[in-house]
């Protein structure tokens, strides 16, 4: 591991073992509330006072061993480092034991079995919390069933009427405050959702594109092509592509540099983008090759489209980058067949930008359909597109 990211690790524990920590303290405290009410009550003789010293004795008891536990940084060690299924499971053993020993509070820790399955709603899972709600329902039920005749809401004077409802809206404070965090917790998670998205997103448009040309890469053009194919096929319509070869790329890299020829490459990217619509799609197909998506583009378009990026390249000013520098495109036109597969119409491109380098280079040449009668070799298929544009027009 490097430094800065031990460095960030760490970090990232403390933070969260001071997380844990504030929610052992404020579990702890709200023991302590408990503990006071049952004093309350036992000061009107409803309850033993060993009640609510054995109830706080108890808590702050099992507390202490689970903050003992944080600050020797043995949670870490367990699966859970909240310790939230020992501290659930010591939260209702608590209210269970002393609601059979105190039946007279009995809202009190009915209120306290509540809070706890507030508390454990925080990180217990759906499986968890059923499964803790089922035991602690069976033996709350043999609890109430053995001491039926003792329960009873303490009520009968002004100070355990006020226990009683001191108890019942502190219970509920507690509840809103853990509902707050809840709702923290999951914009906070929510948050991260968001940015984890944003994260992926960005890792999945720097693999779909080439980063010196910011154009798309060649596995992100095919899948997009391979899109507008399947769509053209099921709509009928047209759809072209360009294949584009700058001329004499490899003596430009050796004269002027590898510098130089990343200019250039990303120079004629511009110049293309600047020429297309915005539902073409550039692609660079491998190394000074480019690809161009022509979506509901017929030949005629493919042509004029062609021809425009042709005579655009020839007539930039190429010293800018580099004195004497002079660059040209060769392309090769090609519009798709109902029944063509995208790889054979990508060979027809393909071929086509063959020819176009046969007969001289900084031309455009359109490909033969598939059902073509004419061959290769005959005047009228190796006719460049500078002629058929120009007789276009």
């Amino acid at each position: 591991m490097q430094p800065q990211e031990s460095t960030t690790a760490d970090f990232k524990l403390k933070r969260a073992q001071k997380h844990r920590l504030q929610i052992l303290i404020t579990s702890t405290a709200s023991y302590g509330l408990d503990s006071l009410w049952l004093a309350l009550l036992a000061s009107q003789s409803i309850i033993s006072f060993f009640i609510p010293l054995g109830y706080f004795a108890l808590a702050l008891l099992a507390s202490a061993v689970f903050i003992a536990l944080h600050l020797s940084q043995v949670n870490l060690k367990f699966s859970d480092p909240h310790m939230t299924q020992a501290q659930v499971i010591m939260g209702y053993g608590l209210q269970l034991l002393f609601l059979y020993l105190a039946p007279q509070a009995a809202p009190l820790f009915l209120i306290g079995i509540f809070v706890v399955s507030a508390f454990s709603v925080l990180t217990m899972s759906v499986k968890e919390f059923s499964a803790s709600w089922l035991i602690v329902s069976v033996i709350l039920g043999l609890i109430v069933f053995l001491n039926a005749d003792s329960l009873a809401l303490p009520a009968a004077t002004p100070l355990q009427q006020f226990c009683l409802w001191g108890s019942f809206i502190t219970a509920w404070a507690r509840f809103i405050f853990l509902s707050s965090w809840t709702n923290k917790l999951r914009d906070k998670l929510n948050s991260k959702n968001q940015q984890l998205k944003e994260s992926l997103e960005q890792i999945e448009y720097l693999a779909s594109i080439d980063h010196l040309t910011q154009t798309m890469n060649r596995r992100s053009f095919m899948a997009l092509a391979d899109y507008e194919h399947q769509r053209a096929r099921r709509s009928q319509k047209e759809y072209s592509i360009l294949v584009m070869d700058l001329d004499h790329f490899k003596t430009i890299n050796d004269r002027y540099g590898h510098l130089i020829g990343d200019e250039v490459l990303k120079t004629f990217s511009l110049l293309v983008k600047e020429t297309i619509r915005i539902t073409d799609s550039l692609g660079r197909y491998g190394g000074e090759e480019f690809v161009l998506l022509l979506p509901e583009t017929g030949t005629t378009g493919g042509i004029i489209l062609a021809e425009r990026i042709r005579q655009k390249v020839a007539e930039q000013d190429w010293s800018l980058s580099a004195k004497d520098l002079q660059v040209t495109v060769s392309i090769g036109v090609a519009t798709c067949a109902q029944s063509e597969e995208l790889k054979d119409l990508i060979s027809r491109g393909d071929n086509a930008l063959y020819k176009a380098k046969q007969l001289g280079r900084n031309q455009c040449v359109k490909a033969d359909y598939p059902d073509e009668s004419l061959h290769s070799d005959s005047p009228e298929a190796s006719k460049t597109l500078s002629d058929l544009f120009s007789s276009t027009f």
